[in-house]
């Protein structure tokens, strides 16, 4: 007797006349598995690019508020230079390092 293998079911329904809806059947749902590997792909691409343009995003503007403290810091200290008076605020401290 024969081991029972999707092979050979496959050649046993043949011979009943069936063995076409089945090969449809599996055929239907490699389609659809394909199709939905084919989408997770494609969401995982979109997420990824999404991702890398919110942190080049927000690069800038980190950059752009680090460069506002220290132009602010600077004219606090412009600012007393000229009235003659000491400075002892200290420089902006560095940002933090994301934590990914």
């Amino acid at each position: 007797m024969a081991r029972c293998t999707l092979h050979n079911v496959g050649k046993q329904t043949a011979r009943l006349g069936v063995g076409n809806r089945i090969d449809s059947f599996y055929g239907g749902i490699h389609y659809l598995f394909t199709r939905l590997k084919d989408y997770q792909d494609r969401r995982r691409k979109r997420f990824a690019e999404a991702e890398a343009k919110g942190r080049e995003e927000g690069k800038a503007e980190g950059k752009a508020e680090i460069y506002q403290e220290i132009a602010e810091w600077n004219n606090r200290r412009l600012a007393a230079e000229a009235r003659n008076e000491p400075f002892t605020e200290p420089f902006p401290a560095p940002p933090e390092p994301p934590a990914d």
